[in-house]
């Protein structure tokens, strides 16, 4: 199951269990402030389980920064967060365990100006739901 760019994404948080509390209040526990970055993303991998990912050539201090902020964000409204080590990438595609790793690799290089709060729909044709986006230095910016 390919990913399409529309669902490209990079998990800063899985949150399974989701305490019920109003948007308002999410928005304004997860608004940290982060200095905007660009992500080279270019190292194809194939993970257990038939995951095919893009893995970043360096993981950039200040996506390392926004991560672990708000892992202190969601542990201070009493959310647990992974405690396993955060392992940025580009999810390309599910059940892909035949598939074989390029030789040479396509490079990505995004340029990182927000983050947002997504909802898993569960749904092929559009797989998350925007809640909230942060921008840079900011705070909340937008919902849909």
């Amino acid at each position: 199951v390919c990913y399409a760019p529309a669902d490209w994404h990079l998990t800063l948080h899985f949150i399974e269990s989701v305490p019920e509390r109003p948007l308002d209040a999410w928005a304004a526990a997860l608004a940290v402030p982060f200095t905007p970055f660009r992500l080279p993303l270019g190292r194809p991998e194939l993970w257990p389980h038939g995951l095919a990912v893009l893995c970043p050539m360096v993981d950039p201090a200040p996506l390392l920064a926004l991560q672990a902020e708000l892992a202190l964000a969601l542990q201070a409204i009493g959310v647990r967060t992974d405690l396993r080590t955060f392992r940025p990438h580009l999810t390309l595609a599910r059940h892909a365990g035949q598939a074989q790793v390029p030789a040479q690799p396509a490079a990505l290089d995004w340029s990182v100006r927000s983050y947002a709060l997504m909802q898993s729909t569960g749904q092929p044709d559009a797989r998350y739901r925007l809640l909230q986006q942060f921008d840079a230095n900011s705070g909340p910016a937008r919902r849909p």
